[in-house]
C-alpha cells in the first residue's frame, strides 16, 4: 500500500471512530496512540479530552478529509485539532472567569437564548429537537447546560471585548488614506471580436481598412460576409488581456476598430466598445468594509490581551497530543 494511502485510511478510521463519518462511538484507541478521553487540556480544574475537541470541529474534520490526502491531510488535522483545542480553552477561560466573579445569568435571558437556538436550528419544531437530542445521546439538562454556557460566553465577550471597540471617522479616513492601493479599480476594456468565415472572398486586412475609413459598417460587414460576432464577456483588465490585443488596443477610443489582430493562430478585426479607466473607489463606497475591518483587527487585539490576562489567573495546562502516531 502507497504511504500516503496508508496515512489516509489511518485518518479515515480516526474519523470513524470519533463519529465524523459514522455514527458515535464509544472512545476507542483508533491506532494505538491517543484515548479519546486523554486529557487535551486542564483549565482551572476542568478536563477538556481529546474527544471533546475532536467533537467541537467534527465538520472541518470531514472536510480535511475530503479535501486533502497524505502528509499534507495529517498536517491539515493536526493544526484543526490544536486550533480547536484553543478555543476550548479560551472558553472554560472565560466561564471561570464567569464564576469567580459571582455573576449568574437572569433565568429568562437562558430560557429566552434557548428559545431562540430551537427556533433558528428546527424552526420551532420541539419533536425535531428532542429527537436530535436523542441521537446525540444527549440529555435535555446537558444540552440546557452547554446553552447557558455558551450564552455566558456570549456575554463576557461583548462586555470585555465587543463593547471597547470604537471605530471613529477619523480611523476610517486615516485607513483609507494608508492604503490607496486596496481600493484602486484597474482599467478594463469592453471589447467584441470579429472573425470571418473560412472561404471569404476578402481578407481580414481589407475589411479592416473599409471599415475604418466608414466605406463598410461593422453592422453591414456581419451581414454581408458572415462574420462571427464574439463578446469577450463584459468588462475586462487590461492587464489580463494577450500581449497582441493589449497593443492594438493602445491608445484607441470607444468604438474604434483596430485589428486585424492575431489571437490564438486565428485573425480579428476587434472592436472596442468602451473604455473604463484606472480608478480609486471614493471612501463612501468603501467605508463599511474598511470599518468592519478595523473592528475585526481591533476584536483580535482586544481578544488576545483578554485571554492573556485570563491565563494568568488561572491554572492552565496543555497535553502534546499526536492523534496519529
Amino acid at each position: 500500500m502507497m504511504p500516503g494511502m496508508k496515512i489516509r485510511n489511518q485518518l479515515l478510521s480516526l474519523l470513524l471512530a470519533l463519529g465524523v463519518c459514522a455514527p458515535a462511538a464509544p472512545a476507542v484507541s483508533p491506532r494505538g496512540g491517543v484515548l479519546l478521553d486523554s486529557y487535551a487540556a486542564v483549565v482551572n480544574g476542568k478536563v477538556i479530552t481529546v474527544g471533546e475537541v475532536m467533537d467541537s470541529i467534527r465538520p472541518e474534520q470531514a472536510r480535511l478529509v475530503r479535501q486533502y490526502e497524505g502528509t499534507e491531510l495529517e498536517r491539515k488535522m493536526l493544526e484543526a485539532f490544536r486550533e480547536g483545542r484553543d478555543r476550548l480553552i479560551a472558553d472554560e477561560l472565560v466561564l471561570a472567569d464567569f464564576a469567580a466573579q459571582g455573576a449568574t445569568l437572569p433565568e429568562r435571558a437562558i430560557e429566552d437564548h434557548i428559545n431562540g437556538v430551537i427556533h433558528d436550528r428546527f424552526a420551532n419544531d420541539r419533536t425535531a429537537f428532542l429527537q436530535a437530542l436523542a441521537e446525540e445521546r444527549t440529555t435535555y439538562d446537558e444540552w440546557r447546560k452547554r446553552m447557558q454556557d455558551q450564552l455566558v460566553i456570549q456575554v463576557m465577550r461583548q462586555r470585555e471585548i465587543g463593547a471597547k471597540i470604537l471605530v471613529t471617522p477619523f480611523d476610517i479616513q486615516a485607513e483609507y488614506d494608508a492604503h490607496p492601493e486596496r481600493h484602486a479599480v484597474p482599467e478594463t476594456v469592453e471589447v467584441k471580436l470579429f472573425v470571418l468565415p473560412a472561404g471569404a472572398k476578402i481578407d481580414l486586412q481589407t475589411l479592416a481598412n473599409r471599415i475604418r475609413k466608414g466605406a463598410l459598417s461593422l453592422d453591414d460587414a456581419v451581414a454581408h460576409f458572415g462574420m462571427t460576432v464574439q463578446d469577450a464577456g463584459g468588462a475586462v483588465e487590461v492587464s489580463n488581456l494577450q500581449p497582441a490585443l493589449q497593443a492594438a488596443l493602445a491608445g484607441a477610443e470607444d468604438g474604434d476598430v483596430v485589428g486585424p489582430v492575431q489571437l490564438d493562430g486565428k485573425g480579428y478585426i476587434v472592436q472596442l466598445a468602451a473604455r473604463h479607466p484606472a480608478r480609486t473607489m471614493p471612501l463612501e463606497d468603501v467605508a463599511d468594509g474598511i470599518a468592519a475591518d478595523l473592528r475585526k483587527r481591533e476584536y483580535a487585539r482586544l481578544e488576545k490581551i483578554w485571554l492573556n490576562t485570563l491565563r494568568g489567573k488561572y491554572y492552565v495546562q496543555v497535553f502534546a497530543n499526536d492523534l496519529f502516531k
